[in-house]
């Protein structure tokens, strides 16, 4: 044996258990010295004889097939014997021992994170000089551990066709994993969004590369640190329940390991293409008569790895390897299809006479000074706001007349293909100096730009301006795994990451073409110092069918910049029959998303508010006389960064109490700090400042001589009538419970700091006949959310007196500008100040069993608990009713109510967004997966899941907090609780990648073997249920229904099939489910079961009352390999069909009902079908290996 080669000996002499539980606690205790969260994997396994006598002091070596690297240690008194911190690779296991022959256990595939048997070895009396070889090939069964992990293989990720070449993607592959779309290239926008594993939020989704934190600190659902797939080695998922040293999040972490060199020069070099003309055309495409978008994939890229020779030092070409990737992407990539309706050329000149509802009635047009219809539905040209008209002719004309087709839903349609280059260049180091030491470095770049209108932070999507979305993220890696003994491994690393967006205009043109010059809008605004670009204001049109809003990010031209710095170490000491691990991780984020404002005003000519009295009943002819509901516009842009910090140690044991049972136990500690802002640049609401007796009094209606004035009830002075409810000057505080981030007498963030968080950890695995064949495998563990999302954050730079967004109601944009200089009252937010940190539960129990054919079936039953969860709720919502009191009315307009700020819980303010720790979630579900890895010419995968997943909102914790609001005046556990946005109960996925027979073994001529040999098929076959649809509804009247209250019970969220579009909540008077033989394009559901609720009745139309349609699809590869002389040279050639058979699948329905007085629904297209997933795809490529 050379004596070059370190042996790492545990000890004979096992720790007492007094002594391991010292030992844990000490670990916990200590000062940080060590951190954690690595990618390494611990191989273990036991050495008899042929009598199944235990072997001590027999030689045990890993070697590295790739590099040569050699690691040794000897077995212990009962035989066993540890390797800790293996990176991961293909490995050959060598075992000796005077007297015996020598075993060697070849392709030894150790994935990331895993505690890997390799079983019993038999050793057999005979000459040391004699070899018994063996190849490990197909699945293992997991007897060493207890955590519900799986693996993506680097077979899988090769062969295993994903049309955006996206590792999230393959996700889906794993059981537990909600479906959701494969992406069309890696990156998206900003990065992929991640599915719902296992009931989670895909916030709490932890995504890693080479072990660096690689989500969105914004949006923390989104994967942004993206790495293509020629630069990944391997995927190796811990679902559920993993062990104490792994934290940061309550939910997955998927860790992605990059590839590395060898002692052997390999690469590759490869070209993707997909074009339109290769495509088949979406179904409503073909249906409304629009051709196949420009639809165009050119992905170009190369890989090289092998050894460094350095001049001077013997055999560098074992101790120093490099690997780098490049990829490229040009691509033109189609946008949904957007269907809306733009108000024609007659009406934006004021004539309504041809304008038709859903039903093909008249929408009548009423003038708001006498209530009656205009004489021909004509506006006059002198009643006309020339700025109101200048929005209008912001949008394009309608260009989808046949209202056979339309249903008069729409009349426009508009699609776009982005141009989105991107590029990525990865470039990894590894260096052993010694079989003491190892080292390696990995540094990525990425840089994607999406161009056009439909981008992420853009504009309307509809084509209001063309903008660049510039993502790049850069990251940085140093690891260094260290032999301190022949016990103790250290494995330590730290990383950096750096994300930025922008979003400029593509030109000075595309800017021009939103600014007040260029539209004719001519009315100024409030605070015209934060739109120096001259920006037009934003405009909503609710009560239109499918309006085209005007919208843009408050960022606009976007900017943003995060940073990530993270130091992580984990110790590992072998001791007889324990494995001991202690160490921690630290994390240090800036997280900025840029400064934002409603800088330019929003106008909402919403015409289906009863109690606005400039409402002529339909929103484009209130913009068109410059009626409003409400105008909001920002009094500041503020920006500026959040800070925040994670901090936590871990201490575990595995046991291996008997050659058949390994225990897993551990404690995790966690520490870390709300997101501050870094210049004190924030406030937020405080329920314990807030003094009722300080609201600012508002000028309330009054008529004086007939003419309708605000006035103030207290000294009687009066106003013009734009200002009602408009601020009393010099009454009140116009911060009354609003709290500055430097107000040191509060806590930092708001909120009081989290106490120290244990995290309990404990499993068994459970080898039932002691031959590797059969584990029972357990587990329960304690897990923290402890990273909220940055965008939460954000919103307390946007709080009074920072920012002022007031809002004025049921004004004229003729007087909008006498309001300047007076407040109204605006939205604040708040946050819950004792702290509940968001909290998960997980358990599992299963079995798995090698069924032979080199495959391990694995059955588990799982489930978890969340508890309080991320929520907010309006505080600041009128109570049920509150509009039909008689104190709450207009004393100037005979049965109107006053406008909800007059009456609200919190006077002084408009919406109250309070953020609190009160949800709860729960998940059940059966899991059943059978894998084979890749052997002798086949691979496959099948994964199985039967589900329930509820929760109160499932929405990711992002924005103002609308989109996870729960009920305030309601009973959250009966108005919001049900199945999750995401619920699927059945979902099956399988795959698999197979070596065509060679037809030469039949006909063996050069014919034969040239053109049938070396065939391969792959591919992806998905079967799910559809996830639930939530029932709206609007009425033709107006009317309303509730006079306040908690109007909405569902706010859409991942796996929503239909945003809603509607507010109200109907009754349910029947059954809304139709058998699968009735269910078709027009009529998936029975629209007859929901009725118009009387007026004062809230509704009681669940949250899941229905599903949505499901997915069946298949995906299908071909690949010919032309070998390139000898070894492992080849070209291949690859056709990828994506929706092989073209089904028309079904995706988004029509679930907004819409009543007319009567209770009759109007809406021709509720119920039915409007949107289908991807037509068949094709992409052909051809890669060269070497």
């Amino acid at each position: 044996m050379p004596a070059s080669i370190v042996r790492l000996m545990p000890s004979r002499c096992p720790l007492s258990r007094g002594a391991a539980v010292g030992f844990l606690l000490a670990a916990l205790l200590a000062p940080p010295h060590a951190l954690a969260q690595s990618v390494s994997s611990t191989v273990a396994g036991t050495v008899v004889d042929q009598t199944r006598q235990s072997l001590p002091r027999a030689t045990v070596t890993l070697v590295n097939e790739l590099t040569g690297d050699l690691r040794s240690t000897e077995t212990n008194e009962t035989g066993a014997f540890v390797f800790a911190a293996v990176q991961p690779a293909t490995y050959t296991v060598r075992v000796e021992l005077s007297g015996f022959t020598t075993y060697e256990l070849r392709n030894t595939a150790v994935p990331p994170n895993e505690q890997l048997s390799i079983g019993t070895v038999q050793l057999n009396i005979g000459s040391f000089a004699e070899t018994v070889t063996a190849t490990s090939q197909g699945s293992i069964v997991q007897t060493l551990s207890s955590d519900r992990s799986a693996l993506i293989t680097s077979t899988q990720i090769e062969q295993v066709a994903d049309r955006g070449r996206d590792v999230v993607s393959l996700l889906r592959v794993l059981p537990g994993v909600a479906y959701q779309t494969p992406t069309d290239s890696p990156g998206g926008n900003f990065g992929t969004t991640t599915p719902n594993i296992n009931g989670n939020r895909a916030t709490w989704n932890t995504m890693t590369v080479d072990g660096v934190v690689g989500n969105d600190l914004g949006s923390p659902q989104v994967f942004s640190s993206s790495i293509n797939f020629d630069a990944i080695g391997e995927v190796q998922v811990e679902l559920n329940n993993y062990r104490a040293e792994y934290g940061r999040n309550g939910g997955p972490v998927v860790n992605i390991v990059t590839k590395s060199g060898s002692k052997q020069y390999k690469g590759s070099a490869y070209w993707y293409k997909r074009d339109e003309n290769l495509n088949a055309n979406d179904f409503f495409n073909n249906r409304n008569g629009v051709a196949k978008p420009i639809y165009r994939f050119d992905t170009v890229g190369a890989t090289l790895g092998g050894p460094i020779p350095v001049p001077g030092m013997k055999s560098s070409r074992d101790k120093l390897f490099f690997f780098y990737s490049f990829d490229g992407l040009k691509s033109l990539n189609p946008r949904p299809l957007q269907q809306v309706t733009t108000p024609s050329a007659l009406e934006r000149a004021g004539d309504f006479s041809q304008s038709l509802d859903v039903n093909g009635r008249l929408i009548v047009v009423r003038d708001p000074l006498t209530g009656l219809p205009f004489a021909g539905n004509v506006i006059p040209q002198a009643r006309i706001n020339r700025s109101g008209q200048a929005l209008l002719g912001v949008f394009p004309l309608p260009n989808a007349l046949d209202r056979s087709l339309t249903k008069g839903a729409y009349n426009y349609n508009f699609q776009e293909s982005l141009d989105v280059p991107k590029r990525q260049n990865v470039v990894r180091l590894d260096y052993h100096p010694s079989a003491r030491d190892a080292f390696y470095g990995r540094i990525s770049t990425w840089y994607g730009d999406n161009q056009g209108y439909n981008v992420a932070a853009g504009g309307s999507p509809w084509g209001l301006v063309k903008l660049h979305y510039l993502f790049t993220d850069d990251s940085g890696l140093f690891n260094y795994t260290r032999v301190v003994s022949n016990s103790i491994v250290n494995e330590m690393s730290v990383s950096i990451r750096h994300s930025t967006e922008n979003g400029p205009p593509l030109s000075d043109a595309d800017l021009a073409g939103i600014t007040k010059s260029h539209a004719g809008f001519s009315l100024g605004q409030l605070f015209p110092s934060i739109n120096p670009l001259g920006i037009i204001p934003q405009a909503t049109f609710t009560g239109v069918s499918n309006p085209a809003n005007i919208t843009y990010d408050g960022r606009t031209p976007l900017t943003g910049d995060d940073k990530l710095y993270t130091v992580n170490d984990t110790l590992t000491m072998v001791r007889g029959k324990h494995t001991y691990k202690a160490g921690m991780y630290v994390e240090h984020v800036r997280n900025e998303e840029g400064p934002t404002a409603t800088f330019a005003g929003r106008y909402d000519f919403n015409s289906t508010d009863a109690n606005n009295p400039g409402n002529t009943g339909y929103a484009y002819a209130n913009a068109l006389l410059g009626n409003f509901a409400s105008y909001t516009e920002s009094t500041t842009r503020p920006g500026g960064g959040g800070l925040a910090n994670v901090l936590e140690w871990f201490a575990q044991d595995t046991w291996r109490t008997t050659p058949q049972l390994t225990l897993d136990y551990g404690l995790r500690l966690a520490w870390y700090s709300h997101y501050r802002h870094e210049s004190g640049g924030a406030s937020a609401f405080s329920l314990e400042r807030y003094d009722p007796s300080k609201a600012p009094r508002l000028y309330y209606p009054t008529l004086v001589n007939g003419v309708r004035l605000g006035r103030d009830q207290v000294t009687g002075a009066t106003v013009p009538a734009v200002l009602i409810g408009a601020q009393v000057p010099g009454t009140g505080d116009l911060s009354n419970g609003l709290v500055l981030a430097t107000d040191s007498s509060y806590p930092a963030g708001f909120k009081e700091p989290p106490p120290l968080l244990p995290e309990p950890r404990a499993g068994f695995a459970y080898d039932l006949r002691g031959d590797g064949k059969t584990a029972v495998r357990g587990s329960v563990g304690m897990f923290h959310n402890t990273r909220m999302s940055g965008n939460v954050n954000w919103q307390a730079t946007r709080n009074p007196p920072l920012q002022f967004n007031p809002q004025i109601v049921y004004g004229s944009m003729d007087t909008l500008l006498q309001s300047t200089g007076f407040n109204f009252p605006s939205d604040v937010q708040g946050f819950e100040k004792q702290t509940r940190t968001p909290t998960l539960y997980g358990y599992s129990i299963g079995v798995q069993r090698d069924i032979g054919w080199d495959t391990v079936v694995d059955a588990a039953y799982v489930g978890s608990q969340g508890r309080q969860l991320l929520q907010t709720r309006n505080l600041n919502i009128v109570p049920y009713g509150a509009h039909f009191l008689a104190a709450n009315q207009d004393p100037t307009r005979a049965g109107v109510a006053l406008a909800d700020n007059f009456y609200r819980p919190y006077p002084g303010f408009a919406n109250v967004w309070f953020f609190e720790n009160s949800g709860r979630s729960d998940y059940n579900a059966l899991q059943v997966q059978a894998n084979r890895r890749f052997a002798k010419g086949l691979q496959f995968g099948v994964a199985y899941t039967l589900s329930r997943s509820r929760d109160f909102t499932s929405n990711n914790e992002t924005g103002t907090g609308a989109n996870m609001q729960i009920a305030t005046y309601q009973n959250p556990e009966t108005w919001n609780y049900g199945l999750s946005s995401f619920d699927q109960p059945h979902v099956a996925v399988i795959n698999y990648t197979w070596d065509l027979p060679k037809a030469s073994a039949r006909w063996n001529n050069a014919l034969a073997r040239g053109l049938l040999d070396n065939w391969q098929i792959s591919g992806i076959s998905t079967f799910a249920s559809g996830t639930p649809v939530y029932v709206t509804f609007t009425t033709v009247d107006g009317a309303d229904i509730t006079g306040g209250g908690d109007t909405t019970r569902f706010n859409g969220g991942p796996g929503a099939t239909n945003p809603t579009a509607g507010s109200g909540v109907p009754n349910l008077v029947g059954d809304p489910n139709l058998g699968s033989s009735q269910r078709s394009l027009t009529e998936w559901f029975n629209t007859a079961a929901f009725a118009r609720p009387a007026r004062g009745d809230a509704g009681n139309s669940p949250k899941d009352v229905i599903r949505g349609p499901g997915v069946t699809n298949s995906d299908v590869t071909l690949f010919k390999n032309i070998p390139l002389g000898s070894g492992l040279r080849k070209l291949q050639l690859r056709w990828e069909i994506y929706n092989v058979f073209n089904n028309t699948q079904f995706a988004t329905v029509d679930s907004t009902a819409r009543f007319d007085a009567q209770g009759n629904q109007v809406n021709a297209r509720f119920g039915q079908v409007i949107t289908t997933r991807q037509p068949r795809v094709m992409q052909i490529a051809i890669r060269m290996v070497f």
